[in-house]
């Protein structure tokens, strides 16, 4: 299997501290908060990821145009957060685990090329009991992480973490990353708004903690 990085536009500014991945999963939470980052900041598409496997890849728009789904890496800049970080966001998570770690590789790659220190990913934390309250839980993967978590109310969870957000996150250890995972409490809803907002929120403030540090 081969994968690709598309360059887009080349970085004119200071290289990103943090990476932050969010793709489709329980709840769309992962991905609307990567999302929130993007729409939120100034953004501009540097990268685009093609995974080139199956026919999975493949996205048909309204007018039965049929092209490949491409995994976008943006470089956001923000009043809102001392420094520069990337954001990948794609259309589809592949429920074929070699395509997973492919992406993931290449992504974490990408990643390393541009100095980057810190890889989060995100994702629903799915809950069955009454939504009156929201938690947001890590597993970290460093001690600094962990500490700065602790300190922000942060929840730690345990368990098996599924799909891509377990995996880029358990792979950027090896990569020398630090970072780790967040999940928002979700009962599973397309899409559960409050969720993403929730978890958009704290990644933001932990992510200022660690510009500061």
């Amino acid at each position: 299997m081969r994968s690709k990085v598309v360059k887009i536009q080349g970085l004119t500014g200071e290289m990103p501290l943090v990476a932050v991945s969010g793709l489709p999963g329980l709840g769309a939470v992962g991905i609307n908060a990567a999302s929130l980052f993007v729409s939120e900041g100034n953004s501009v598409l540097i990268n685009q990821i093609l995974i080139k496997s199956s026919s999975s890849n493949l996205i048909v728009s309204e007018n039965g145009v049929v092209f490949p789904s491409a995994f976008n890496v943006y470089y956001v800049t923000s009043k809102d957060f001392f420094k520069p970080i990337l954001v990948l966001i794609g259309s589809f998570q592949s429920q074929n685990a070699v395509e997973q770690y492919k992406l993931a590789e290449t992504f974490l790659h990408l990643a390393k090329r541009l100095r980057v220190k810190y890889v989060f990913s995100l994702g629903g934390f799915q809950t069955l009991r009454e939504l009156k309250t929201r938690s947001v839980f890590i597993v970290p993967n460093d001690l600094m992480t962990l500490r700065l978590s602790i300190v922000q109310g942060l929840k730690l969870a345990s368990g098996q973490i599924t799909g891509a957000a377990g995996l880029i996150a358990g792979l950027s250890k090896y990569y020398g990353f630090r970072g780790g995972v967040l999940l928002a409490e979700t009962n599973g809803q397309i899409p559960d708004n409050v969720a993403s907002r929730l978890l958009y929120d704290k990644l933001l403030i932990l992510i200022n903690k660690i510009s500061a540090s």
